[in-house]
């Protein structure tokens, strides 16, 4: 059966709200009450469009993913030269700490640390996020290197996966510490570290 248009909009405000939701203080920690307080909706309300709080856990975290990755992707897109487009990747990751594109930080950091084998189509989630921002990074190195800006020796995916582990890393200490610069500090040590594969 056809969603009306205001079940869309109420499934869409949903997903917004616990994604922000899951995103600052986590999917186990979250609660029903919890969940209900943020969408202002009723129990019954909130299971009318989604069979589980599984269920809801999944599509909470692509929307969240969606909305980190455009935030990265606008960075990026607003450079034409494949040195410069890398270098606005790590920009964009620098910024993320003290700007977040929604309540809570990087929405993967936070899942592949909270999930569990109790939600394995989460798992699943997380890992075919991650694995897409791997090859986003590991594309961005491999034009780079293709425009004569890399050595031809470097291996992609290797550069990409240190890259990848070291914003992060960056992420994570920035918010346990609540020291924003220890990402800006990460993200200079990775331009040092770039700039030594330049031809």
């Amino acid at each position: 059966m056809k969603m009306s248009k205001k079940g869309k909009l109420t499934k869409e405000l949903i997903v917004e709200r616990a994604a922000g939701l899951f995103n600052s203080i986590g999917y186990y920690r979250a609660s029903m009450s919890d969940l209900m307080n943020a969408t202002g909706l009723e129990k019954g309300g909130i299971y009318n469009h989604f069979k589980s709080k599984d269920e809801l856990a999944v599509a909470a975290f692509e929307y969240a993913r969606r909305v980190f990755s455009e935030r990265v992707s606008l960075r990026v897109q607003s450079e034409t030269e494949p040195m410069e487009k890398l270098l606005a990747f790590l920009a964009a990751f620098s910024d993320v700490v003290e700007n977040p594109p929604l309540p809570g930080g990087c929405p993967l950091l936070n899942c592949a640390v909270e999930n569990s084998d109790s939600n394995p189509l989460l798992g699943e989630q997380v890992k075919m996020a991650f694995e897409s921002f791997l090859n986003s990074t590991e594309q961005l190195l491999i034009s780079a290197r293709e425009s004569g800006a890399l050595k031809k020796d470097i291996d992609t995916r290797q550069v990409a996966t240190f890259i990848v582990s070291s914003l992060e890393g960056g992420i994570m200490l920035s918010n346990l510490y609540k020291e924003p610069d220890r990402m800006k500090q990460v993200c200079e040590s990775l331009k040092a570290y770039i700039s030594l594969l330049r031809t």
